[in-house]
């Protein structure tokens, strides 16, 4: 298997990369998309859009967890440069979305927009950010464990945050599995994979048939749950984050995806461009629903698929002009940050760094009212 760094820090494409994991990538992000534009209308669609929305809730909730499952296959290897780039991405585009939605609807949040990690304005990339920085204390743990001792420790951590909200409907976390601890849980089953599933060949048939049965009795479900039960009310308890089921189809789309190894350049450079395409199409589809651009229709499905790829396309050229005008900017800010770390790092005296922050405390305690009126007035 072609080795690929990690799914979410790698901005620009790669040579080597194995197109079949870049073409998951590009799946799963067309998907959570489609999820965010169909959520608005979850409680009032009904005949064929109501079967479409049970549908794609269930096949493409699987996106996040794919997402985490390729991190966890590969490995999340920490370091500087990967983390700068990242935290400069998120800045460029959540200030660019803060910029559009504070003049299109006079959003405020300019905290938001400055620290994105910080503040959650994406649960997805703050809880990839911890998982990031945490990483190689969680690999090295990981790497201690024996089969049977990595095994026990996913029986529990599955029945306590899957299996009981699944079944049980009641969640210990109550975040619907958008949080930490299912994320890690999911890095865990990655690195699994890697450690001991790596070498096993399974039948891509036998694969396919057994990923669609799990989505078939996903979308059964939640169709009887939440169009019988719930009489038209949107719960839908078996296509969340935290479902067992969700799981289990996003561990075997994985699994089958990962028998194939080819490489496509085209692939590959529209990939790289799914981590931008995540953070900034909320503004962007936000925008062109507010303008008239997506009503409500009973062909919802179409709309939806035109908009999903034009926002795709649109992210994919900005993104280009991104890397083409700031790539020079970002290396340097990034050595100069970088020597700035290196210089804390070097400063032996504890002594010294205390006094640096009790002089910082010093400076801004004059001003502290204003400073908390200041953020107050941003969020």
């Amino acid at each position: 298997m072609t080795k690929m760094t990690d799914i979410n820090c790698s901005i620009q494409p790669e040579v080597h990369r194995n197109s079949s994991f870049e073409l998951l990538r590009i799946i799963a992000i067309f998907g959570i998309i489609n999820l965010h534009i169909i959520g608005p209308y979850l409680n009032q669609i009904t005949g064929d859009n109501f079967l479409y929305a049970v549908t794609i809730n269930v096949l493409f909730n699987t996106g996040v967890t794919l997402f985490m499952l390729i991190s966890g296959y590969f490995g999340i290897k920490r370091s500087f440069a990967k983390g700068f780039k990242l935290y400069s991405t998120v800045i460029f585009y959540s200030l660019l979305s803060f910029l559009i939605c504070a003049w299109a609807f006079g959003d405020k949040g300019l905290l938001k927009a400055i620290l994105p990690i910080s503040t959650k304005r994406h649960w997805y990339i703050t809880v990839y950010f911890i998982i990031f920085m945490i990483s190689p204390y969680v690999n090295r743990m990981l790497e201690t464990l024996s089969r049977r001792e990595y095994q026990n420790l996913l029986c529990i951590l599955l029945y306590f945050f899957y299996i009981a909200p699944t079944m049980l409907m009641i969640e210990i976390m109550g975040d619907g599995g958008k949080g930490l601890v299912n994320l890690l849980i999911v890095y865990m089953i990655g690195r699994y994979i890697r450690f001991f599933f790596d070498n096993i060949e399974i039948s891509k048939w036998k694969l396919t048939v057994f990923t669609g049965f799990v989505f078939a009795l996903g979308i059964v479900l939640n169709y009887i749950y939440s169009g019988k039960i719930s009489h038209g009310y949107w719960p839908a308890p078996f296509c969340r984050d935290n479902s067992i089921i969700i799981l289990i189809a996003s561990v075997s789309i994985f699994l089958l995806f990962k028998q194939f190894s080819f490489y496509s350049g085209i692939i590959n450079r529209i990939a790289a461009s799914v981590f931008s395409i995540y953070v900034f199409e909320g503004a962007l589809r936000r925008f062109i629903v507010k303008y008239g651009f997506f009503p409500y229709t009973e062909k919802l499905w179409i709309r939806a698929t035109v908009l999903v790829i034009g926002i795709m396309v649109v992210v994919f050229i900005l993104e280009q002009i991104r890397i083409c005008l700031l790539a020079n900017v970002e290396k340097s800010a990034e050595k100069k940050v970088e020597f700035c770390f290196e210089w804390i790092k070097a400063v032996k005296s504890r002594q010294v760094a205390l006094i640096l922050i009790l002089l910082l405390i010093s400076l801004l305690l004059p001003f502290r009212a204003l400073i908390i009126k200041y953020i107050k007035f941003l969020t």
